[in-house]
């Protein structure tokens, strides 16, 4: 996002801009030039902001409110993001929830940067941070109308400037007399019918996201085990399979030694390894793995817009998909299961349950891509992406549970590398397929142009993914 230089805040005159209350000696007010203004509020004040707007917009106040001026089929924070960069001024709603706000914060200090014209209302007693504290505010605490009146002034929406008090005898009403009217007969209109209220479709629900995620579950774990029965089976196209498997580890370990791995993936002194480094990693593999991804689809899901946790569970479904062929048709043992890795499963020092306990939902010839790393790696990609405050913690998680596959013995480095490159790829789908359901879903949304009234002029529909024009 290009962002101009930041621009130094001008020092303010006391008897400029915005007044903190009423002056004693003048009554001098001198408003800015006119602008159009945004609202940085926090969402506890809304029903204040709310009555606020419409009352500067009756006064001509040209403003923008996202409560206001966000239609349906609009993605949230895009719209908040082009409005501030387009308003030329920002009405800072000041309170103790305004100020405890990172969103208020930030908001406040691009425009300060921007170098636009910055109003801070005081809703309620709060301590102002030192940034606004050079910045004359408009106090709400001690009278409504009265600072209303003096907020349209520094709005521009009164005269520049007013020069003393002035008192204004209301002109004496003669009333006239009281003439009945004729009664109006008011021509019949058309009642359109109340059309069924229908819900989205499964696809904009945040249960279409979770039972996708459930067929997910289900899907592997009937592949897993119709393999195990398969490649227990001994068939002739079980043994070409495996073949072809071992063939790859073999590969696998030829690379490794190519690259110089070989020496720092020696597995000589596994059963010398620390019980503390066994637990730890074991906890990781095991544990930590599926509480990760059960966290971060939680805290997608819990969001208001169903962006987020759509596009995780399309992220896991096309990396399922990608997957698959490979599960199937190059069935790689794990590291630990090849002949010639030197490998051991160092979990089975704590006992073999713990592999036993994954292996119904983790084939032990489903190494390549490594599943456990793609899905890791999706949930902090996706984490990133729409800024979960979460982000950093599960980056570090993650890369335990990505270290933890290569030094437990279960995968070989180049699993690890395409489990990677798998979720980055599944995520970058996963966000475009939701790109076009949301454009579809604003499209269909759109109006109908209404039909030509008797003056023959037409009233153009306005679609709903159409952003305001500011």
């Amino acid at each position: 996002m290009d962002v101009t230089p930041p621009l130094a805040t001008p020092d303010l005159d006391p008897e400029a801009g915005v007044e903190a209350g009423p002056l004693e000696g003048s009554s001098k007010v001198v408003a800015m030039a006119p602008v159009k203004y945004i609202f940085s509020y926090a969402r506890k004040d809304s029903k204040f902001v709310v009555e606020l707007a419409q009352r500067l917009r009756q006064a001509g106040v040209d403003l923008w409110l996202d409560q206001l001026d966000i239609v349906a089929g609009q993605l949230w924070d895009h719209a908040i993001e082009s409005a501030l960069k387009s308003c030329g001024g920002m009405i800072a709603v000041l309170s103790p929830d305004s100020i405890a706000s990172n969103n208020v914060m930030d908001e406040v200090s691009y425009a300060l940067e921007e170098g636009k014209q910055l109003v801070p209302v005081l809703l309620r007693p709060c301590a102002v941070p030192f940034r606004l504290r050079r910045v004359q505010h408009v106090d709400f605490t001690g009278g409504y109308d009265a600072a209303f009146a003096r907020l349209l002034t520094a709005l521009g929406a009164e005269p520049p400037q007013v020069i003393g008090p002035q008192v204004v005898k209301p002109p004496q009403v003669v009333k006239p007399p009281v003439v009945k009217p004729p009664p109006v007969v008011e021509p019949e209109e058309d009642v359109e019918p109340d059309l069924p209220v229908t819900r989205p479709p499964l696809v904009d629900r945040k249960l279409g996201a979770l039972l996708l995620l459930a067929a997910i579950f289900l899907l592997n774990l009937l592949e897993t085990n119709l393999e195990a029965l398969l490649m227990a089976s001994r068939s002739p196209a079980a043994a070409r399979l495996s073949a072809w498997g071992d063939a790859f580890a073999t590969a696998s370990r030829g690379i490794e030694s190519a690259l110089g791995l070989a020496s720092s993936l020696s597995f000589a002194a596994h059963d010398e390894a620390p019980m503390t480094t066994v637990v730890a990693y074991s906890a990781s593999y095991f544990f930590l793995f599926p509480a990760l991804c059960l966290i971060v689809a939680l805290v997608l899901a819990r969001r208001k817009e169903i962006t987020p946790f759509r596009v995780y569970s399309l992220a896991l479904a096309v990396d399922y998909a990608v997957s698959l062929p490979f599960f199937l048709l190059l069935p790689v043992p794990e590291r630990w299961a090849h002949p010639d890795s030197g490998a051991m499963l160092l979990s089975d020092r704590l006992g073999s349950w713990l592999i036993d306990m994954l292996r119904p939902m983790s084939g032990l010839d489903n190494c390549f891509p490594s599943f456990h790393v793609s899905m890791t790696t999706i949930a902090v990609l996706v984490c990133f992406r729409f800024g979960a405050k979460m982000r950093m913690a599960a980056l570090g998680l993650g890369a335990t549970v990505a270290l933890s596959t290569v030094v437990l013995g279960i995968h070989w480095v180049g699993d690890v590398l395409a489990g990677a490159a798998v979720a980055t790829l599944s995520v970058a789908v996963a966000a475009w397929i939701d790109a076009r359901l949301v454009v579809a879903r604003a499209g269909a949304a759109a109006p109908e142009p209404q039909a030509q009234r008797s003056t023959g002029m037409a009233l153009p529909g306005l679609g709903a993914a159409a952003l305001p024009q500011v």
